[in-house]
């Protein structure tokens, strides 16, 4: 079948048209993908920095916490009373006092321990046999001397007069029947939190309220400010010689008009920064985006090569279509005048065209099952995201471990080593059930079922009591069990994930209850014939009806910083456990979650 000059014309023009709207579209369409991709790469680094950075700040809040104890238990130290209280100095008791302060100090782990008298004269030290020994120092001008000697107590960073390294003073008034006999200091240091910070390719560092970079794994950083201090606020702090001869310059980190911070080499990063109130300071963590972007850009050129052959497969298909078309144009054309010579010819085309026509079908449907195989090959890789909840589920016990841990030091220190034995193995088994919560994660990754056996509520109730008791007692709440049933229940479910749902609960309750001087929480546990049921109740303040139908909601929260995962992981781990939780009538004021389990 010959074409005119006039149909071989549209021919070209069609699939010139064809080709260039299809360039055009994948062109538009690679565009906005690479900038969704890359924007949604961006978003998961920095809620990935975020839950970093809140662990980094709970660490740090650990340590301020252990060692701004540590005065309290010295001021009231008999030793330290008969050695201010003196007329004199008494060479023995200065002697065997410094050996105290040298034992202290290493038993905790604290640098420096210090006394010092009401002149700002040092009279006792935990380095006094060093040569950069404290004794007979006057820290009259230091600013933690001060403000302990008029308000009681202190806190204080500044640089190190005699060491030359920067720390946080913490200072506690010595006073025996209203006289102010002198100060008693504890300085810590961060050199070893630095050093952990400086395993990872990112940067993270410290600033008070003034901006004052304190400590960072960057040590280049330190004492730059992250934006310009006032002359006089400037003038002030060299003249209190706070951070030696330091010049207190701007740092060379700036912020891009992406909104993204450039480090001190230019390079774009993401950054996430956690509030320490009680010291009015900031933690940041800065992350490159380089790596990720790059990964990122790997991804995307994959997905535009699969797309291109896609429509480059469509584009021939479509061609080829269009030509056939014209082809059968052509062909009715020359029928309509032929009809009469070329029956037989006709009949055969026409047998030819069906079969072209199956052909096609069959090409649609592999091209279908490609697209849907393609499809379901993005649904895998979004599984990832799962794992996200890990720092939040592991996060307790962890808490749990270094308490356990940190009372095991204070129980070998005092040789009571059944007790110290006995958190040694509470830190076994919490150990365990960390790498349990690992295990199941990675189960669920492989769509394995997670395993669900029969288990008693006694060990559940009293593995929430192991985990959850020194969050209770520290913020001085009441904490009562009431069994309806005394036989032993039991229940179908996973030991672990659903303690993970009572402690959630008793914490959400904790947080509820802070500042209530008459806190009480309250956990109930009954039966019925086919179920058991576990409620959680509390006096606080309770939650708005407003709300209550979106608590499960995920990233719901109503606490300041927090993630809004809690309720969301509790309501998933019952579900998966064949039971339910739900918001109830509290009974007690506040807010009371009930939990329903299968009874074996």
């Amino acid at each position: 079948m010959i074409f005119n000059q006039t149909q071989m014309h549209l021919r070209a023009k069609l699939i010139v048209a064809l080709a260039a709207a299809t360039v055009i579209a994948f062109m538009l369409f690679s565009y906005l993908y690479k900038g969704f991709v890359r924007q949604s790469t961006l978003e998961e680094l920095q809620k990935e920095i975020v839950v970093v950075t809140r662990s980094q700040a709970k660490v740090l809040e650990s340590e301020l916490q252990k060692f701004s104890l540590l005065p309290f238990a010295l001021f009231e130290n008999p030793y330290v009373y008969e050695a201010m209280s003196a007329e004199t100095a008494n060479p023995k008791q200065i002697k065997y006092l410094n050996t105290k302060l040298e034992s202290f100090a290493q038993r905790t782990g604290a640098p420096y321990i210090y006394i010092v008298d009401s002149s700002g004269t040092t009279i006792a030290a935990s380095n006094h046999s060093k040569k950069d020994s404290f004794v007979g120092r006057s820290y009259e001008f230091r600013d933690y001397f001060k403000q302990a000697m008029e308000a009681g107590s202190a806190q204080y960073f500044a640089k190190g007069e005699r060491t030359g390294k920067a720390g946080l003073f913490f200072a506690r008034r010595i006073e025996k029947q209203n006289r102010h006999l002198g100060v008693v200091v504890v300085k810590v240091e961060f050199e070893e939190l630095v050093s952990l910070w400086r395993e990872s390719d990112s940067t993270s560092f410290v600033t008070n309220d003034k901006g004052i970079i304190l400590f960072s794994s960057d040590e280049s950083l330190n004492y730059s400010t992250l934006y310009p201090l006032d002359e006089v606020l400037r003038k002030g702090i060299l003249e209190t010689r706070q951070f030696g001869d330091e010049p207190l310059s701007g740092s060379s980190l700036a912020m891009n008009d992406n909104g993204l911070w450039l480090d001190a080499n230019g390079r774009q990063t993401v950054v996430a920064s956690i509030d320490i109130p009680d010291l009015k300071w900031q933690i940041y963590r800065m992350v490159q985006t380089s790596p990720a972007l790059k990964a990122a850009d790997l991804k995307i050129q994959f997905h535009l090569l699969v797309v291109g052959v896609l429509l480059a497969g469509l584009g021939l298909f479509s061609i080829w279509r269009i030509s056939r078309e014209l082809q059968r144009v052509q062909t009715t054309k020359f029928l309509e005048t032929e009809i009469a010579r070329q029956t037989k010819e006709l009949s055969n085309t026409n047998q030819q065209l069906e079969l072209e026509i199956d052909a096609r079908k069959k090409v649609n449907e592999r091209f279908r099952r490609a697209r849907e195989e393609l499809a379901q090959a993005n649904r895998l890789g979004s599984i990832g995201a799962i794992t996200t909840r890990v720092a939040h589920e592991i996060n307790q016990p962890v808490a749990a471990i270094k308490a356990f841990a940190e009372n095991a030091v204070k129980l070998l220190d005092r040789t009571e080593l059944e007790r110290a034995k006995e958190n040694l193995s509470s830190i076994t088994e919490l150990t365990s059930k960390i790498g349990s919560i690992t295990v199941e994660l990675r189960r669920y990754a492989r769509r394995d079922s997670q395993t669900i056996t029969k288990i008693a509520v006694d060990d559940v109730i009293n593995g929430v009591e192991l985990l959850i008791g020194d969050l209770v007692r520290a913020n001085q709440i009441e904490f009562n069990i009431v069994k309806a049933d005394p036989n032993p229940l039991y229940v179908k479910a996973g030991r672990v994930r659903l303690e993970q749902v009572l402690v959630n609960l008793i914490q959400n309750a904790c947080d509820a209850l802070r500042d209530r001087e008459d806190a009480l929480i309250e956990m109930r546990v009954w039966s019925d014939n086919k179920h058991v049921y576990l409620s959680v109740s509390d006096n606080g303040h309770g939650i708005d009806a407003a709300v209550r139908s979106d608590i499960f909601t995920p990233f719901f929260t109503l606490k300041p910083g927090g993630l809004g995962i809690g309720l969301g992981i509790a309501n998933d781990i019952m579900n998966e456990l064949g039971g339910s939780i739900e918001l109830t009538q509290p009974l007690m004021g506040g807010a009371t979650f009930e939990l329903r389990l299968k009874k074996l």
